[in-house]
């Protein structure tokens, strides 16, 4: 859908940033200019030791020739220009850090195993204690809605009933 390999999209959403979550990106870099970064030179971890090493030199060659391949805009030393302004590399971590997607956190649910906590329906006071360390009302309220009311399938021909 963007354009990018799966295994690199949160490297793509960390670049270009999200606004939704009000989350920017490295200025200057938008999805377009991602998608080529990440297409023409690989993974970031490799992007930013060239940076560090050669000064851009590879990254701006490769990005150059795969936008001749395809009819497209010399951008690579732009690019690297943009990668190597003061706070680029600190606002990507940060992307990076707050993007990724968490596994350390036991939340007390089993969905693989029948008749343990963590098959929809969940529990309403458990549901609620996990998301409203967010702080956000109307997440908390979807999670709510979403998880713990029975499937749309369940509550008959006119779905789920009140709340």
């Amino acid at each position: 859908m963007y354009g990018v390999a799966a295994e690199h999209y949160l490297e793509y959403a960390a670049l270009r940033g999200d606004a939704s979550d009000n989350l920017p990106g490295v200025s200057g870099i938008g999805e377009k200019s991602a998608a080529a970064l990440l297409e023409a030179a690989g993974p970031m971890a490799a992007v930013w030791a060239d940076l560090e090493h050669a000064g851009g030199a590879n990254v701006a060659a490769a990005i150059d020739s795969w936008s001749t391949e395809r009819g497209g805009r010399r951008t690579g030393p732009s690019v690297v220009r943009r990668l190597a302004a003061p706070g680029a590399r600190e606002r990507f971590d940060f992307n990076v850090a707050i993007m990724a997607g968490r596994e350390d956190l036991d939340l007390g649910i089993s969905p693989d195993v029948p008749g343990t906590p963590g098959l929809l329906p969940l529990d309403p006071p458990r549901v609620s204690r996990v998301v409203a360390h967010l702080n956000m009302e109307e997440t908390r309220q979807l999670a709510l809605r979403v998880l713990t009311e029975p499937p749309a399938s369940a509550g008959g021909a006119g779905g789920p009933q009140g709340s």
